[in-house]
């Protein structure tokens, strides 16, 4: 769920796939920054998504390539 004590973050890098962004991470990134995690569900077709979130709080979400991770936990 990242960390909070140090946030927020320019960016954040997931390595593992997660179904939909988690609010926690959204919540670290900076204005202006950016988070990359791959999203999709366990075996299934999963995308590497870059979201960039402008200086107004607002995101935009890229989808890069097609990915395998393993799945994230305790979610």
């Amino acid at each position: 769920m990242g960390w909070a004590p140090e946030a927020p973050y320019d960016a954040i890098i997931a390595t593992a796939a997660a179904r939909k962004t988690p609010t926690a991470l959204r919540d670290q990134v900076r204005p202006g920054g950016r988070l990359v995690i791959p999203l999709g569900a366990p075996d299934m077709p999963q995308s590497l998504v870059r979201l960039d979130k402008d200086e107004n709080g607002n995101w935009s979400e890229h989808c890069h390539l097609p990915v395998a991770f393993v799945p994230m936990t305790a979610l």
